[in-house]
């Protein structure tokens, strides 16, 4: 009787130990799945093992399914995530290009509002100026007047967040703009006691709008005549370089001092 219940007795541990050993495997498997999960690592699975309980089996196909849904859901999220982050980056481009548009707007604004100040104070201060003259001036503060209006145009375009902000290139002929351009000078430099010069060749065509042109030529030759000083010399010329268009304005001012 001893024998055989001590018999009994070890292989019911023996039997304990499989068995406990057979469930806990499988629970162990659940619990590094778990643990890795948490990890945002979805590679693990759970494989189901023969002579486990069916509950066992049911709750590693149930880790398998949250395991994917949640693989699914993260991806999603990282995918807006690299969403959001374009938009965030192309609504700063964009904040930019409004700032540096602005900047450039607002010295355009100087341009065309200084040169209609000094044609109309040209024409209420000059005596007995002759009409063809006057309608010239006229002709020109008209001309500024509408390049004010494209300005402004292109303000409004900007607020309504329109990619397209200037007017589209054309084909400019260049000599018609800088003699208007010369018509303007010339007054700021006879206050200014600047003699004022200019050459142009014809069929000076450039890819541009007529307002780029007009501000390009107007910004260097008022710098020129304004430093140029007192008893100065300002030479504007235009010409062709080999399949190129050339604007030279020089004057006999101090320049520009270098960088030390």
């Amino acid at each position: 009787f001893v024998m055989v219940s001590t018999g009994a007795i070890i292989l019911s541990v023996i039997l304990i130990i499989v068995l406990s050993k057979g469930i806990s495997h499988p629970i162990h498997a659940l619990s590094d799945i778990a643990r890795r999960m948490t990890q945002l690592d979805f590679d693990a699975k759970y494989i189901p093992v023969r002579h486990v309980s069916r509950e066992i089996d049911e709750l590693g196909n149930s880790m398998n399914e949250l395991s994917e849904t949640l693989e699914e859901t993260i991806s999603e999220l990282k995918t807006a995530n690299v969403s959001l982050q374009q938009d965030i980056e192309k609504k700063e481009q964009i904040d930019e290009m409004r700032k540096e548009f602005l900047s450039n707007v607002s010295h355009e604004l100087k341009t065309p509002l200084a040169a209609i100040r000094l044609l109309t104070d040209s024409i209420l201060q000059t005596d007995q100026m002759d009409m063809e003259t006057v309608r010239d001036f006229v002709t020109d503060i008209g001309s500024e007047a509408e390049r004010l209006s494209r300005i402004t145009e292109d303000l409004l375009r900007l607020t309504r967040l329109d990619s397209d902000l200037l007017d589209a290139p054309e084909t400019v002929e260049v000599a018609p703009v800088l003699e208007q351009v010369m018509r303007m000078m010339s007054l700021l430099a006879q206050e200014k006691g600047t003699e004022l010069t200019y050459r142009m060749e014809e069929n000076c065509r450039v890819s541009a709008t007529k307002g780029e042109v007009h501000q390009v030529i107007y910004n260097l030759t008022d710098n020129a005549v304004k430093y140029s000083g007192k008893n100065g010399k300002v030479r504007v010329e235009l010409r062709h370089e080999d399949h190129d268009v050339v604007l030279t304005v020089a004057d006999n001012g101090p320049g520009i001092p270098e960088d030390p």
